[in-house]
């Protein structure tokens, strides 16, 4: 059968490429295609270039040693050799989004979501006819580990017992790498994270000590340049006519404006993705859990003085005014809740734009 003829589902995780997406996109797609029939095939998406899949240490590093060979996934400068659109018309087409609920830029047009995986707080309510599997637990990959019990209870033939342990591997780690820094009684229910762990401990080959190399390799940045921090873990986001991005970096504002800034590179990348503001997140984990946000506004940017008058009298942040970096459009900031991620924060961000206006 010709290719351009196979149905095809494509399991796409979000656009920040963070372990939890890559790993709960991957799984997805290899549970998935165990209901492959003749003629039909199953791809997963990284939505960065393959260029890019060397900002990812800690993923390959966690392929490699559980044997994954990977030859499922598709990176997004290749996703134009699939023929999307045609597949779409030929009602071909099937869309499984994990770690996200609201389509990535790549495939928002399509208009071909079947089913949604995910953890995060829902932006636009998805179609009634689209399967939805969404609970606020700390990692993604615990829902799919559910999907993989399930699978495992009902339809153990349908699953070889390397490529068992091997997803199984996959799926521990990175709810370990998730959810070891959070707390009971945050803003996620932990509950059935910690009950997944206790299921795929018993079905992993890897000594759990593997833990501490995955988080060394996931803190290793020395190779990075200050375009690898910003590019790693970005999304965007827009609000009327105020486009942002966040990126999301395990470095100290310190240490970051001491060794790696570069304002002209800033200008340039937010012009690159075509964006009005840029945030940064910074975190650090360890010896304790540490946030703190900088904000950099493009030249072209709305008038936002209220927006800052309102970040700075806000009761998630305080400003740091010690920070020795001249600029008039930079704001740096400690979080005062560093429990708080991204996906709570980003809503808050925007809120305060709307704010603004109001």
């Amino acid at each position: 059968m010709p290719e351009e003829t196979k149905k095809l589902t494509l399991i796409s995780g979000n656009s920040s490429g963070d372990l939890d997406s890559l790993i709960s996109s991957y799984v997805m797609g290899v549970l998935r295609s165990l209901n492959n029939c003749d003629g039909e095939k199953t791809r997963v998406l990284f939505h960065f270039p393959r260029e890019e899949w060397r900002l990812h240490p800690e993923a390959k590093l966690l392929f490699t040693r559980c044997g994954s060979e990977l030859k499922i996934i598709l990176f997004l400068d290749e996703l134009t050799d699939l023929n999307l659109h045609h597949m779409k018309q030929e009602k071909k087409l099937n869309i499984i989004m994990t770690d996200h609920n609201y389509p990535e830029q790549a495939l928002r047009e399509l208009n071909s979501t079947t089913e949604i995986i995910d953890h995060h707080q829902i932006i636009i309510p998805p179609d009634e006819s689209i399967s939805c599997t969404i609970f606020n637990t700390g990692s993604c990959c615990t829902l799919v580990a559910e999907k993989f019990f399930s699978i495992l209870e009902n339809r153990s033939e349908s699953i070889g017992n390397s490529l068992k342990v091997e997803l199984a591997n996959l799926l521990y780690f990175t709810i370990h790498i998730d959810t070891d820094h959070l707390e009971e009684g945050g803003q996620y229910d932990l509950e059935r994270d910690r009950s997944a762990l206790k299921k795929l401990r018993k079905l992993i080959s890897i000594d759990p000590s593997f833990l501490n190399q995955l988080i060394v390799e996931k803190n290793n940045y020395s190779s990075f340049s200050m375009e690898d921090y910003l590019r790693k873990d970005y999304k965007s986001w827009k609000w009327e006519n105020i486009s942002y991005g966040i990126s999301s970096v395990h470095i100290s504002i310190d240490s970051f404006t001491r060794e790696h800034l570069e304002i002209n590179r800033i200008n340039s990348f937010m012009k690159k993705k075509e964006i009005d503001i840029l945030f940064m997140m910074h975190s650090l984990k360890r010896p304790i859990l540490m946030r703190e946000l900088s904000v950099f506004f493009s030249e072209k940017a709305v008038p936002y003085e209220d927006f800052i008058k309102r970040l700075k009298c806000s009761e998630l942040f305080s400003q740091m005014t010690d920070v020795p970096v001249e600029g008039n459009n930079i704001y740096f900031f400690s979080q005062l809740e560093p429990k708080l991620s991204r996906k709570k924060i980003q809503p808050y961000l925007e809120q305060l734009m709307k704010s603004q206006k109001e």
